[in-house]
């Protein structure tokens, strides 16, 4: 399907041709390197599984990107919308693994557990990381940032925004992943400070907080006592929460972390690859290492698997990709610093932030390479270029729809404040 949508998107006649230059070369390269691979040795079904991620990236951001030189706005409700319907269904699903023990879906699951080389503690929860888990959390991160920032609520209903933004956050809290709330926390973090100072900003983050503290205990302590049966796997969760997430961010528990020690291990080999093969790399699909003691994978997927996205880099494309995917990071991010108030301006902003905690979040994922998190990767890329291109026909309009400008940030195609 990817395929299929580069395909159709290089073959339009009325996409930007810079767009379609770029989409080519960049897939050119992509299939140029699991060619190399495979000449190195690389297996075709490990080949295939290191292209997928690369090519979901490209296909998403040259759709997204091809979609907003029609309508920013257009595109961008689309996109809200659609990933809201991923985030309420995806939140029932979590919820009906976690909670009732529902099955029958291709979702990783099991007990939340911490182990670390002196002992191993198994939660009376379960843990549910879906596919989708990372770009629910994400939109949830976007909706406060816009509600608080901007002032604004994109999705147009309080009540929708609300339930969207609880969606996620449950989400977040039930994978237990700590890379995921990373990305929410920097997001966050990094629209507080461009607000600092602000006192309008200050009190609505301040009341939204006061609000989800006071009612989330009234609620808990409502259902504690009003149906105890529904409070327990609740507690359990939240137990299994404070063990190992906010636990498990001290320096000492992470140090013994075996996932931790597993993945110094990994990266200890990685690089030793790397320095044998460091001006191109391996290529896509080769294996930089045999199994090792303790193996945690199944079959020889970790043998092609790295959970740092920069060794990844590193390792299979070497010395000349990772130099060439740093100048357009560096092109890309260095545009995203623009200094406007109208709606490109704030998109930009807002993308600036995703990017920055995705950035952060790499560091022990390798998000643009994963399956389902590539096309996330790919939807912030085809964003990013629609803000900061000027080549591209299109791009130049009036985002706001010949409307009343946004104030603070804000548009009036994509709901009222």
């Amino acid at each position: 399907m990817a395929i299929v949508i580069i395909a159709l998107v290089a073959l339009e006649q009325d996409a930007p041709r810079a767009l379609v230059r770029a989409t080519l070369a960049i897939g050119a390269a992509v299939l140029a390197y699991a060619a190399f691979g495979l000449l190195n040795g690389a297996i075709l079904s490990d080949a295939f599984v290191n292209l997928r991620g690369p090519v979901r990236v490209l296909a998403a951001a040259s759709a997204v990107a091809y979609l907003c030189s029609k309508s920013i706005p257009s595109t961008l409700r689309t996109l809200l919308r659609a990933l809201s319907f991923v985030s309420v269904c995806t939140a029932a699903v979590v919820a009906g693994i976690a909670f009732f023990g529902i099955g029958g879906f291709d979702i990783r699951s099991g007990n939340a557990a911490m182990y670390t080389s002196s002992s191993s503690i198994v939660y009376d929860a379960t843990r549910v990381t879906p596919d989708s888990g990372l770009a629910c959390v994400t939109l949830s991160g976007v909706l406060i940032v816009a509600w608080l920032l901007w002032d604004s609520r994109p999705l147009g209903s309080r009540t929708i925004t609300v339930i969207i933004i609880v969606c996620g956050l449950f989400i977040g809290l039930i994978s237990y992943t700590r890379g995921h709330l990373l990305v929410l926390g920097v997001v966050l973090v990094g629209a507080t400070i461009l607000r600092i100072g602000d006192l309008s900003f200050i009190v609505r983050a301040l009341g939204m907080l006061t609000a989800i503290v006071v009612g989330g205990a009234a609620v808990l302590m409502s259902v504690k006592y009003a149906f105890p049966s529904i409070f327990a796997p609740i507690e359990n969760a939240m137990s299994a929460f404070s063990g190992r997430v906010l636990s498990g961010l001290s320096a000492s528990t992470a140090a013994a972390d075996t996932s931790t020690q597993w993945r110094v291990r990994e990266s200890a080999l990685a690089l030793q690859y790397f320095r044998d093969n460091w001006l191109f790399g391996s290529g896509l699909g080769v294996r930089y290492r045999s199994p090792m003691r303790g193996e945690i994978f199944t079959g020889t997927r970790g043998l092609t698997y790295i959970h740092s996205a920069y060794l990844w880099i590193l390792v299979k494309l070497g010395i000349v990709g990772a130099v060439a995917l740093l100048i357009g990071l560096f092109v890309f991010v260095k545009r995203l610093f623009v200094r406007r108030d109208d709606f490109v301006g704030a998109l930009s902003k807002m993308i600036l932030l995703v990017t920055i905690g995705y950035l952060v979040q790499m560091i022990t994922s390798p998000t643009p390479f994963e399956s389902g998190n590539s096309v996330v990767v790919g939807l912030i890329v085809g964003l990013g270029l629609a803000c900061t291109s000027t080549k591209f026909p299109g791009f130049s309009q009036d985002v706001t729809g010949g409307r009343r400008p946004i104030s603070p940030v804000y548009s009036s195609e994509m709901g009222k404040a």
